[in-house]
């Protein structure tokens, strides 16, 4: 597009304001121009001392888009005060009319209803990690696990967790394969790479506009030596950068550097729909092969790990290791941990607190009944995509 302008330094892509001030520039400049030429040396009854300030053009540019605001609410107080107008006019129409209070109250008197979401309209949160914990309750931690084991990694988590990106794009990919292949090193043939999706209509999309609280930075990789975004977080909190993102590493992991970390193993990388397993048969060159069996629309990566854990199973891994710090994946390895044919293990946590959990375990304690059930209960009491019932946790759902 002709009108889309990109810092070919940063890559990132104006927004339609800046765009429109910096492709405009040069005629604002002449009108404002113009204007002096008026005010000031044409006689006039409005005409401006030569001397007088000039006022600043303040044309965006893309320094612009760095800027970000805050602002903080009380949700408590609006809360409040909406219930103090609603009760306020109630009882000024209950004098001229005949209204029973008490058939009043049995409806939801508010644009949204109290017990299910947040004056603002965002979902009730609760804390995801208690199921887990419940669930752990009286299964002990595994202490190692089998060397062959497949491992099938969340690959956005691993990019969330980066504090701050390397110094460009190339060493960013090299930084991320090095986590995600750590397996590799103590035994381990295969790994997945699997990431989410970001279609423009998602259900998730709630979630994803309150975690970009802090502001959002849309770049281009126009190639692996540009220098990554120091608003790392900024960065990550656009999906459009994200599907980029994906891409870039899906193409520079086929580079022959990477090509003596493969030999003899198999490297899973999703990329959109499609996965792609990287393997090199020489350790000089890396094979491409489409996996059309792993090709899925999962918007998300919590369904998507299960996919690839199960083809682990079916093609011969006795193991298979899931990593990933999301309570989602362990209720949903619980609930369909009977179709797949493998010793399932959770690993979660983050640095030092890391830990495996034995799904296998926890499922043969709670019994079959209970964990197909867990996806239903871990819905009704709140995860990404639903909310919760106020005062209503994981805890009180389980007991």
């Amino acid at each position: 597009d002709s009108q889309v302008l990109c810092n070919l330094s940063s890559g990132i892509v104006a927004s339609e304001s800046v765009t429109a001030d910096l492709l405009n520039a040069h005629s604002i400049g002449e009108k404002k121009f113009m204007d002096f030429y008026n005010q000031r040396f044409k006689p006039s009854e409005n005409r401006v001392d030569f001397f007088d300030r000039l006022p600043l053009l303040k044309i965006k540019t893309f320094s612009s888009m760095v800027k970000t605001k805050s602002m903080k609410v009380s949700g408590q107080e609006v809360i409040v005060r909406a219930d103090r107008n609603l009760f306020a006019r109630m009882l000024v129409v209950a004098q001229t009319r005949a209204m029973d209070i008490q058939e009043v109250l049995q409806y939801e008197l508010g644009p949204l209803p109290w017990s299910l979401a947040a004056v603002d309209g965002t979902l009730c949160k609760t804390t995801k990690a208690k199921l887990l914990s419940l669930l752990e309750e009286g299964v002990p931690p595994v202490e190692q696990v089998p060397p062959g084991a497949a491992w099938i990694v969340d690959g956005m988590a691993i990019l969330q967790a980066i504090s701050s990106a390397p110094a460009t794009f190339a060493d960013l990919a090299t930084s991320v394969f090095h986590i995600a292949a750590t397996p590799f090193l103590t035994g381990a043939t295969r790994v997945d790479f699997v990431v989410d999706q970001y279609p423009l209509v998602s259900i998730k999309g709630c979630e994803r506009s309150a975690r970009a609280t802090q502001g959002t930075l849309q770049v281009r990789i126009l190639h692996r030596l540009q220098r990554c975004p120091t608003q790392w977080i900024e960065y990550l909190a656009v999906g459009s950068n994200k599907v980029d993102l994906q891409k870039f590493l899906h193409r520079e992991w086929q580079q022959p550097e990477y090509a003596v970390h493969l030999h003899h193993r198999s490297f899973y990388v999703t990329s959109g729909q499609i996965c792609t397993r990287l393997s090199s048969p020489d350790g000089e060159t890396v094979l491409a092969e489409e996996v059309a069996v792993l090709q899925c629309s999962h918007e998300e990566a919590d369904t998507r790990l299960l996919l690839h854990a199960a083809h682990a199973a079916e093609t011969g891994s006795s193991d298979v290791v899931i990593r990933s710090p999301d309570t989602d994946v362990a209720v949903l390895a619980c609930a369909l941990s009977s179709g797949i044919p493998a010793h399932l293990l959770f690993r979660t946590g983050t640095k030092a607190r890391t830990r495996f959990v034995d799904i296998n375990a926890i499922c043969a304690k709670e019994g079959h009944i209970v964990c197909r059930s867990l996806l239903a209960l871990h819905a009704l009491t709140g995860c990404d995509t639903t909310s919760a019932f106020k005062r209503r946790g994981k805890a009180h759902g389980l007991s």
